[in-house]
């Protein structure tokens, strides 16, 4: 592939302008302009005097070859570095090129070289017929300047040569689709990856020529409009994605760059751009971005299902707690029926002798005995009926809602302590409180309860399993100025390490099957942390039994903020 598409036709003329010039300066009737190339002078041009001019002619492989020049002399001109003169009267001997030629009819000629520093790059060589006058020393001077702008002009060509070469190889091995347009879309440059976007194998297939020589108008409209926008207003769009439904069969994105390009009078002549097939990413991305609306969706369930599942649970954990508080009562209730069915008939039994008149002391003092005894009994389990009625209607108002309060701490935890009484009827398991009287918070005591309820619960069915005998431990002390720590804590069967990073987890048991719903600890965890504003922490060993420590802030935040 060609450098450029007129590279070579632009050398020729180039050459052809060089070789008219020297022929001009000298007033020759010949000559030729020879470049080194691998140590050896070739010609590039051959010039020749006839009546209507000079004729330069450019050497091409179409041309054949060009007509003789003498090479000794050219070569000793090379040699030397020195601008040589072969005179009429010079000895053929010495030349090497008299071809039976006589000091007579021999034309007169020069050799100037080309320079390049020190390194000879060519050879500029012309001929006067031999009946014109000689070249004299004052027209060698200016023949020798031009030589001097020949070589400066020939090496910086060849500089640029190299640099377009360069140039070339790097946008050829770039993998992004670098072109530039002109003001009316058409290419003026493309690069390996362009070519091959379009299907076509060669620069000259696409130069000259617009998308819409390609593609359809309507799917190619708007990437014109978006470019003739950018050489309107002189803006360049920098990394802007762009769908080009042409290219790839179905069409690919880009991530695109174009940038004006302007002349040096700053006018702007078109444009340069950049793509970046990005396809691949966006397709990715796309596709990310469904599954996310997808798992949005699914998540949004899932914390519906998960809403649903905790107010189960707390409800559950209600119903067990009335359950508990309808065993409880049974008692103290029971003996008060009891008790007042026995003061009523006996309260009969004296009223019929009173009516018959035949009261004795013994009978009365019997009766004040009984109604004295029967009455404290009476009041003693109303009384105990009345505080578990009272503690059940506290924590009940509290855990069916997230009602703020402030409270006593102590007072609270003893509340849920006596509705917890029940689980430890008939069993060897125990649970102790140690709380300070003075801490007070400003919080929510229902999600409260419902944490103290789910650890005891949790460590009567995981921590005590296969032990008829536990104890628990809750203890409250301040932590800060403005916290407190409480910490529940039982001697079990403890947690092992597989499984205590995932307590916290929702649905996560390891007595799935057997009535665990996964959801006690993950609750606690979300209590907590979101509604009481605190961290926990869950500490055990196997065979040492399990604390968990919670941090709580004296006041809670605001429940929305919680949330």
């Amino acid at each position: 592939m060609p450098v450029t598409p007129t590279h070579t036709e632009t050398r020729n003329k180039h050459v052809v302008n060089m070789t008219r010039r020297l022929m001009a300066c000298a007033d020759a009737d010949r000559g030729h302009l020879l470049l080194m190339k691998n140590k050896t002078l070739s010609a590039v041009s051959f010039a020749q005097r006839t009546n209507q001019g000079v004729e330069v002619m450019a050497a091409t492989a179409s041309l054949g070859t060009l007509p003789a020049w003498p090479q000794s002399f050219v070569d000793r001109v090379a040699q030397y570095k020195t601008t040589q003169v072969r005179w009429h009267e010079s000895n053929p001997e010495q030349d090497g090129d008299d071809n039976g030629l006589t000091p007579s009819n021999r034309p007169h000629c020069v050799g100037i070289p080309l320079l390049s520093g020190d390194e000879v790059i060519g050879v500029a060589y012309l001929e006067r017929q031999a009946q014109r006058s000689q070249f004299s020393p004052a027209q060698l001077l200016p023949l020798e300047l031009l030589a001097e702008q020949i070589a400066e002009a020939m090496v910086l060509e060849d500089t640029l040569l190299i640099e377009s070469n360069l140039l070339r190889l790097v946008i050829d091995a770039i993998p992004d689709l670098v072109f530039v347009k002109d003001t009316r879309g058409r290419f003026v440059v493309v690069n390996a990856a362009i070519m091959k976007a379009f299907g076509v194998s060669t620069p000259q297939e696409l130069l000259g020529k617009s998308d819409f020589d390609f593609y359809a108008p309507e799917k190619v409209i708007a990437i014109y409009e978006s470019e003739q926008a950018i050489i309107r207003s002189g803006a360049p769009s920098v990394d802007q994605e762009e769908f080009n439904p042409n290219f790839g069969g179905t069409g690919q994105w880009y991530s695109t760059t174009k940038i004006p390009m302007r002349n040096a009078q700053g006018q702007i002549t078109g444009l340069v751009g950049a793509c970046r097939d990005v396809t691949e990413r966006k397709l990715y991305e796309l596709d990310l971005e469904r599954r996310n609306l997808e798992l949005a969706e699914l998540n949004s369930k899932l914390v519906m299902a998960q809403d649903q599942l905790f107010k189960a649970e707390k409800m559950a954990a209600l119903g067990a707690m009335v359950a508990g508080v309808a065993h409880e009562l049974n008692t103290p209730v029971g003996i008060g029926i009891t008790v007042a069915s026995t003061l009523s008939a006996q309260t009969q039994e004296f009223a019929d002798y009173v009516q018959q008149g035949s009261v004795r002391r013994s009978q009365l003092d019997r009766y004040v005995e009984n109604a004295k005894s029967g009455t404290e009994l009476l009041l003693r389990s109303l009384t105990s009926a009345g505080e578990l009625v009272h503690s059940f209607k506290q924590v009940a108002v509290d855990q069916s809602s997230s009602h703020r309060r402030t409270f006593d701490l102590r007072q609270t935890i003893d509340e849920i302590v006596i509705l917890l009484g029940p689980w430890f009827k008939g069993n060897a398991y125990s649970l102790s409180v140690d709380i300070d009287d003075s801490i007070k918070l400003d919080s929510f005591p229902g999600p409260l309860g419902q944490v103290i309820n789910n650890l005891v619960s949790n460590a009567l069915s995981h921590g005590f399993r296969d032990r008829p005998v536990g104890a628990m431990r809750l203890s409250a002390r301040a932590a800060s100025a403005d916290e407190v720590e409480i910490s529940f804590e039982d001697d079990g069967v403890g947690i092992p390490a597989s499984v205590r990073t995932r307590v916290f987890e929702p649905f996560f048991t390891t007595r799935l099957g057997q009535g665990g719903s996964g959801l006690g600890l993950s609750v606690v965890y979300n209590i907590v942390t979101s509604i009481l504003g605190g961290s926990i922490n869950l500490e055990s060993q196997p065979g040492h039994g399990t604390r968990v420590r919670m941090r709580l802030p004296l006041v809670a935040p605001e429940l929305s903020k919680a949330k």
